[in-house]
């Protein structure tokens, strides 16, 4: 049975509001390598340029968040899904499909439409851009399934590919995805803030 089946987009502010924040502005880069002339030796020189995903260029980096404080933010989004066990980051030759339907298989969570996010790393991103890049490319490509209803909101099943080989599933609520909005727009002092302060050896 696929992850995705396709039916009814939405048409309402909520969903135009996802759409905006984790589309249009999606707030991943990617890190590449382009020539920067030689060094003394006449070896060639490189240097890292970060390219933004969307042109509106609503990037993490443009705010001045990178390093540890991509890292932090990535702690926000994880964290919650560690405690339920459906958080798995993979390598590039695991099958997201398997490890989907060992997390669904292993769960005893009550609520039918846990949060859970199963991806492939990528090379070019940290793990944070790299989860908001595979939302964005679901929603973008028409990949994604509005499903049941909890008190309220509604629930997404996300799915990106390339060339024929899954590279990202998760299933993410409405409530979720608006808080993945609120820390799209964090510049650096909002994430700093969310870092513990290191307590002083005795």
């Amino acid at each position: 049975m696929p992850w995705v089946r396709i039916k009814k987009i939405p048409n309402d502010k909520v969903f135009m509001d996802i759409i905006s924040g984790l589309v249009f502005n999606c707030p991943s880069c990617r890190m590449i390598k382009t020539p920067d002339g030689t060094d003394e030796k006449g070896k060639k020189k490189y240097k890292i340029v970060y390219e933004p995903v969307s042109v509106r260029k609503s990037t993490f980096r443009k705010r001045s968040v990178s390093g540890s404080l991509l890292s932090t933010l990535l702690l926000q989004v994880k964290n919650p899904l560690l405690k339920n066990k459906t958080y798995s980051p993979l390598d590039s030759s695991a099958s997201v499909e398997a490890e989907v339907k060992r997390i669904m298989a292993a769960s005893t969570l009550g609520d039918p439409y846990y949060d859970l996010i199963v991806f492939r790393k990528k090379s070019d991103m940290s793990d944070i851009e790299s989860i908001y890049y595979y939302i964005r490319n679901a929603f973008a490509h028409g990949a994604f399934e509005v499903i049941g209803v909890t008190p309220g909101e509604r629930a997404y099943k996300l799915e990106s590919a390339k060339d024929g080989k899954i590279a990202a599933q998760m299933r993410l609520k409405e409530s979720t995805l608006k808080q993945y909005i609120e820390f799209s727009l964090y510049d650096a002092t909002k994430v700093k803030s969310l870092q513990k302060p290191r307590t002083k050896k005795a």
